[in-house]
């Protein structure tokens, strides 16, 4: 794990789909306002990016209230 202090333009390499969203700027400003911690994502045979989506669940609040009642009810 790896603590440092992003710049305006590792975040925008980072995030560059999100640049056009309103959100962006008051998310760059924040992510660049201190440390942030560095993962690296590794795991045989598949996509680690959509394994750890699947891990963290929905980032629409909404549709994550929706699968923690299914989780739930089953």
């Amino acid at each position: 794990m790896l603590k440092k202090e992003l710049t305006r333009q590792e975040v925008i390499n980072i995030f560059h789909k999100h640049s056009t969203q309103s959100y962006f700027e008051p998310m760059a400003k924040f992510l660049m306002n201190g440390e942030c911690m560095i993962l690296m994502l590794i795991k045989d045979n598949c996509d680690p990016i959509l394994e750890f989506k699947k891990l963290i669940g929905p980032s629409d609040p909404v549709e994550a209230k929706v699968q923690k009642l299914l989780k739930k009810v089953k």
